[in-house]
């Protein structure tokens, strides 16, 4: 069986969908505040690759400002 655990990362991206509502039970999980990232797309769309690729961006655009 799975048994939940805290993860201990230097930084979190959740990306949220507009039905996503409270995330907090994802902060007892992580080391850190998760950063949310809050798409207007529903969470089926979440997976499509024009959305994906919106993703890819937030996720490039905080690398390159983490220096990475």
């Amino acid at each position: 069986a799975h048994r939940t655990g805290g993860v201990e990362v230097d930084e979190v991206l959740y990306v949220a969908s507009a039905q996503t509502g409270d995330i907090s039970g994802w902060e007892s999980l992580v080391s850190t505040t998760p950063r949310v990232a809050r798409l207007d797309v529903s969470h089926a769309e979440l997976g499509e690759p024009d959305v994906m690729a919106r993703v890819a961006e937030l996720v490039a655009d905080r690398a390159v400002a983490r220096g990475h």
